[in-house]
């Protein structure tokens, strides 16, 4: 079924089975020259970091992603196509480079390149080996030498004069195959360190040319076509030669470890697995449709493991052969006793698994041996279901006979008869509640049993009764962890209620019509208990009955039985197999292909035995899954960027990144997947951000794009799995590069010459004014300095003789309290004012002390007759809060001044300072005076000593402050007119400019 994902191969599942199943045969995959391989005969492996697969053949090197072959041959006329099609060993290294070893020469092809870079090996004939070590050195093995690529100088340089085969690493040393030798060799001092063949009497001798060599902590694998393989213990000073057959039919070729100890050894005559934990050699067997496609007696050439496990094995004449599904997952118990019938229960008891059929009745089954015993007592021949009892030697079974009570000491069967002979007496599901009192499900309804009492209850649905059954027919029962009783009948799930004898329906919670309940269970959640349910018409659920929320973990399977797992997976018996869910809530299907030839399960017929392998009771026999299989969930899937077509020819890229000129026509993008075992079950979708909005299939793996306009765009892929879009991934970011006369570097040069001819134009005239804009906004802000200096010093001489006068008259008329506090406040004046003098801003609270002082004076001046208040905001912090000095006192002094020294009485004044914007102080000055039109009448016939008026000069320092700084200030002077017409005050508003 579509959205589920198929078991892939991992042939370690192989090694971590018991050895009642050791090496169950496997299913191999060909690929050969007529899809795509450059040549039959394949010489070595090798797999980059991003999974692209690299395969070394007698004629060319080829890259693999699952769907198809990209080939590298030598080509006299191109001296950048690789130095040999003959490729004798691969290497991948840590930068995702690939280098390729042949005649005398290595080739180096960059990530995402198509030219190759050339290396020769003076002298040499052949590159048998490369490695890298973990210094990221490459190290390669001649038939003249061993060499060390020097980055530097970018050449191999010999290291050491002897023939190498084969390298691998032995901690701290590296392990070198020679001519009758194997050498342990020191890298960090470019010497060999030992022989280690010179600790094992006779071996020496045995070693020819060619062989390889693989290390472990203690042990050495030796592989050689002509003497054999041997196994040698290094710190026993012990080796083993297996050759089983004699070494005319053994003919070992290669080997390979994998990651639990064992040794894969390739032959002439085929694949072969050695156990060092008891020195066993098997041959592998294998399943397939095809007789060619039979890996057996083929000759291999060279073995592989790839990233998920897969087997890859190269042959001399037939291609490659890849390992694909593992058989006997699921172990088959098809026992003449079951032949011919469905397994309708399962139950284990004491003396191993109570099996019950469709019409053969109930056995005895003496798991795991295959001892099956009848038990005849049983007046029935369909059992329907099982269920055990606090009492282990106590077991009720439904038949459709009616309910039987059996005790397996004894084998004595009792029929209980719960109804009468006129109605169906099939009990198809059973529940037993504390105090042995039995729930039984029927083709007509929902039986309580109580046998201690024989008491009876029968509910039944009725159409007329909304909380009646919801259906007669009840599939199956659940007494939960609260004692309360759910029933799952053939259109519904329903919750009993003992005290009112009433059922609460969940059918239209699980929001399907008519949902056929096959099994449910219960569990634990955190704090909250929740139900498992099978649907046989609509998947697999969890519900939750407090909140009566419903998750989807399986939909639209048939599912007729499952188990929990103490690991907590689920297996899922339904009628197209067994659906493994995971805690992580992924699922695949387990099938016909895993060993599981019979694929319909029936209603409680899975179980779970004491060695914690499951039982599955199918329609035509018994299975059990070995759990000690690490079942693997499908390998991180990915997809592998092949190759792109620049106007179909090879072009590179680096880092999954393309840089594509403007002339470019057509753009082909090839990608594959990391899925070697079967890529064609994925439902592969594409599309180009920056250009599509909507997702489109991808059949092949390759993606036509044509005439790009400039600009960026990203090659997105994924897998379509039950209509969602998973396994999203960025294959490629295409930077499609605009044509010159649209570049940046275009724009630049146009910008350049343009402002070249402008300066040749201007350059003159903006040296002119440059220096005399400089000189007039110097002039112009001296000048203003000089006023406000003018005025600074006006005020200090006129206001001091004015105090010194009124502090004289008071002196001679000996009023010395009003002296002394002239005297006070007209020193803190003058201290606030020289202290303030030079600064261009004060605080709030510093200019509320001057206005303080000042208009506390000029109240002593008029004799007590002004009335003034000064306010500050709340919204104000007087202490941070900075503004212009020397622009609000002006104003203040000329409404004391002209407005209201004119004035007999009710002389008032008051200021007010508020928060008007982030930038901005609100400062309002309103007094009582005689107006502006008034105090100028009366100005203009009084000599005026001073050139310019302290606002006047307020109003310059205002401008000055706008050019300068670019501090906005605002200004604005309004008359107050009473209801008679007449003028009756100034209001003065400042913006002042704010530091904070």
């Amino acid at each position: 079924m579509k959205g589920i994902i198929k078991l892939l191969a991992a042939l370690f599942l192989l090694l971590t089975s018991n050895r009642q199943y050791a090496q169950p045969p496997l299913r191999f995959k060909q690929l050969a020259d007529k899809d795509g391989l450059s040549s039959n005969q394949v010489t070595c492996f090798a797999q980059n970091k991003n999974g692209l697969m690299w395969i070394g053949t007698a004629n060319g090197l080829n890259s693999y992603d699952g769907l198809r072959f990209r080939t590298f041959y030598h080509s006299a006329w191109d001296s950048l196509s690789i130095a040999d099609s003959y490729v004798q060993c691969i290497l991948s290294d840590h930068e995702n480079s690939i280098w390729v070893g042949g005649r005398g020469k290595i080739s180096l092809l960059m990530s995402g390149g198509v030219n190759f870079t050339h290396f020769t090996i003076p002298n040499s004939l052949k590159v048998y080996c490369l490695y890298e070590d973990a210094q990221n050195r490459i190290w390669a093995g001649c038939d003249n030498g061993l060499y060390l690529f020097n980055s530097q100088t970018k050449n191999f340089e010999k290291i050491l004069d002897k023939p190498v085969y084969d390298i691998d690493f032995k901690n701290p040393f590296l392990a070198l195959t020679s001519r009758n030798a194997i050498y342990s060799f020191d890298p960090s001092k470019n010497k060999i360190h030992g022989n280690y063949t010179d600790q094992f009497t006779g071996l020496g001798g045995m070693i020819y040319q060619p062989s390889t060599v693989t290390a472990t902590t203690d042990e050495l694998y030796i592989t050689n076509a002509l003497t054999g393989f041997f196994a040698a213990n290094t710190r026993r000073e012990h080796y083993l030669k297996i050759d089983p057959f004699g070494s005319q039919v053994f003919k070992p070729v290669c080997h390979l470890n994998d990651s639990l100890g064992n040794i894969w050894i390739g032959c002439v005559t085929g694949l072969f697995v050695y156990h060092p934990s008891d020195s066993s050699l098997n041959k592998i067997n294998e399943f397939t449709q095809s007789e060619d496609a039979l890996l057996a007696n083929k000759h291999i050439t060279c073995l592989f493991f790839d990233q998920s496990g897969l087997l890859w094995a190269g042959t001399r004449d037939r291609g490659i052969f890849v390992a694909g599904t593992i058989k006997n997952l699921f172990l088959p118990y098809q026992l003449p006793e079951f032949k011919e019938t469905r397994i309708t229960a399962v139950k284990t008891y004491a003396y191993g698994v109570l099996v019950g059929t469709e019409n053969k009745g109930l056995f005895s089954w003496a798991y795991p041996s295959n001892t099956v015993t009848q038990v005849n007592k049983l007046a029935a021949q369909k059992i329907n279901c099982i269920s055990s009892t606090p009492d282990p030697d106590l077991f009720w079974i439904g038949t459709e006979k009616g309910l039987f009570a059996w005790v397996p000491s004894t084998n004595i069967f009792t029929l209980h008869k719960l109804y009468t002979d006129t109605l169906d007496q099939e009990i198809t599901s059973i529940a037993v509640s504390e105090g042995q009192n039995i729930w039984a499900g029927t083709n007509f309804g929902l039986i309580r049993y109580v046998p201690s009492r024989l008491d009876i209850f029968i509910y039944t649905h009725k159409t007329n009764q909304a909380n009646s059954i919801s259906s007669g027919k009840v599939k199956a029962l659940l007494l939960d962890s609260r004692n309360q009783l759910w029933a799952g009948t053939q259109t519904g799930l329903d919750l009993f209620n003992p005290n009112g004898s009433y059922f609460t329906h969940y059918s239209t919670t699980l929001n399907i019509i008519h949902p056929d309940i096959s099994e449910i269970t219960e569990i634990k959640k955190g704090s909250a208990a929740l139900l498992k349910i099978a649907v046989a018409n609509a998947g697999f659920f969890e519900l939750n009955p407090e909140t009566r929320k419903v998750n989807t973990l399986i939909p639209d399977l048939f599912c007729e039985s499952f188990i929990i797992h103490p690991s907590g997976e689920t297996w899922v018996g339904t009628v197209g197999g067994v659906v493994q869910l995971r805690t992580s809530g992924r699922y695949r299907l387990f099938n016909a292909s895993d060993g599981l030839q019979a694929t319909e399960h029936q209603k409680a017929s899975v179980c779970l035995l004491k060695d914690n392998n499951i039982l599955f009771g199918t329609s035509s026999g018994l299975y059990v899954l070995n759990t000690a299989y690490k079942t693997p969930g499908p390998p991180a899937f990915s997809f592998l960027l092949s190759s792109v077509l620049l106007d179909g020819k090879p072009g590179s890229f680096t880092n999954n990144t393309l840089e594509l000129q403007p002339k470019t026509k057509y753009l082909t993008i090839q990608f594959g997947t990391n899925d070697f075992s079967d890529p064609s079950s994925h439902q592969i979708q594409y599309r180009i951000e920056g250009l599509d909005t909507k997702w489109k299939k991808c059949l092949d793996g390759q993606v036509h794009l044509n005439n790009l306009s400039e600009g960026s765009y990203q090659l997105k892929v994924a897998e379509l799995t039950d209509g969602k879009i998973i396994n999203e991934q960025t294959l490629l970011t295409i930077h499609v590069v605009p044509p010159f006369w649209k570049s940046f570097a275009f724009r630049i040069l146009i910008l350049v010459l343009v402002a070249g001819v402008l300066w040749l134009l201007i350059a003159r005239y903006i040296k002119r004014i440059k220096s005399s804009e400089a000189e007039k906004h110097e002039l112009a802000k001296r000048a203003m300095q000089l006023e406000l200096n003018a005025y600074k010093s006006q005020i200090d001489s006129q206001y001091i003789a004015n105090i010194i006068l009124a502090i004289q008259d008071c002196i001679d008329n000996n009023n010395l309290t009003t002296a002394r506090s002239y005297l006070s406040k007209f020193s803190s004046l003058m201290s606030c004012l020289i202290e303030f003098a030079d600064l261009e801003f004060i605080s709030v609270d510093q200019l509320w002390k001057v206005l303080e002082y000042y208009l506390g004076i000029e109240k002593m001046r008029l004799g007590g007759q002004l009335e003034y208040r000064i306010d500050i905001a709340p919204d104000v912090d007087a202490f941070k809060t900075m503004v212009p000095n020397m622009l609000v006192q002006p104003y203040v002094e000329n409404a004391v001044n002209l407005g209201l020294k004119q004035k007999i009485k009710e002389r008032k004044i008051s200021i007010r300072f508020e928060q008007w914007s982030k930038k901005h102080v609100l400062c309002t000055i309103e007094d009582n005076g005689i107006g502006r039109k008034a105090a100028a009448r009366m100005r203009s016939t009084k000599i005026d000593f001073h050139k310019t008026s302290p606002t006047k000069v307020a109003e310059e320092r205002i401008e000055l402050l706008e050019k300068t700084r670019g501090l906005e200030t605002r200004l604005e002077i309004i008359d107050l007119i009473d209801n008679n017409g007449e003028s009756s005050g100034t209001k003065v508003i400042l913006h002042l400019p704010q530091q904070n």
